[in-house]
């Protein structure tokens, strides 16, 4: 099973923490909905602002309003909610009957996303697939859009048409600082002769690391992850639900 291919026979479920995260993929999103391929998406935090950007985003695409969900967990503490949410989703997913599920990558960048992707594993049993956001939550300029090691992933390349869409939702986000970061993100790779990967191609890996007491990070970094005051609070929230 290939990342970016997808059947017709499929149905694929979004799942998100924050709204703006969807960015990530919007090129992969759009290229679903126009093979017709049905899809749902949820965010696992939402304000009333946050959530009408986001609506806006997608209908900008083409999502239909009633294949979206927002929940309202506390921003930061998405793990004290995993517990209450796991039968919601659990019912989505039976409802839905998704073949694969696309969410954060579990990869210490935000404790959140890392909560949405347990979530996720605790509700579905088929294939994950995993995007990058940043890592790590140590890192005082975290890196964004790349794994920290590129075994099994998988890229795609976005058209023009796909590089000027994500440019324009990019502004669909107001409240929050998203365009200003990509921005400076894209200006930091203009000026070492990159290419910005947000605006370039979109990535994805098959989940295979799914020990949710184990950073997913190759060595020394999983051991300094392991040491961190963020990595035991993880750990405290974690276990309970394991």
């Amino acid at each position: 099973m290939k990342a970016f291919e997808v059947g017709p026979d499929e149905r694929v479920l979004f799942a998100f923490t924050h709204p703006d995260d969807e960015l990530a993929l919007t090129a992969f999103i759009s290229r679903l909905l126009k093979q017709g391929v049905p899809i749902r998406v949820l965010w696992t935090h939402s304000t009333p602002v946050r959530a009408a950007e986001s609506r806006n985003a997608m209908r900008a695409l083409g999502v239909p309003s009633d294949s979206l969900t927002f929940f309202e967990t506390e921003d930061g503490n998405v793990i004290s909610s995993v517990s209450e949410l796991r039968g919601i989703v659990a019912a989505l997913v039976k409802e839905f009957r998704p073949t694969r599920v696309v969410t954060h990558a579990f990869e210490q960048g935000h404790i959140d996303h890392d909560a949405t992707n347990l979530l996720v594993n605790l509700c579905f049993k088929g294939p994950v697939f995993e995007a990058p956001y940043y890592h790590t939550y140590l890192a005082k300029f975290p890196r964004l859009y790349c794994f920290s090691t590129p075994k099994g992933e998988e890229t795609t390349a976005l058209t023009p048409s796909e590089r000027t869409m994500k440019k324009r939702l990019v502004r669909m986000y107001p409240s929050q600082t998203v365009r200003r970061n990509v921005f400076v993100y894209e200006l930091v790779h203009t000026m070492t002769m990159r290419k910005p990967p947000l605006f370039q191609m979109e990535r994805l890996r098959r989940q295979t690391h799914t020990d949710f007491l184990r950073p997913n990070h190759p060595e020394p970094m999983a051991s300094k992850i392991a040491k961190s005051k963020t990595w035991q609070r993880w750990l405290r929230g974690a276990k309970a639900l394991i």
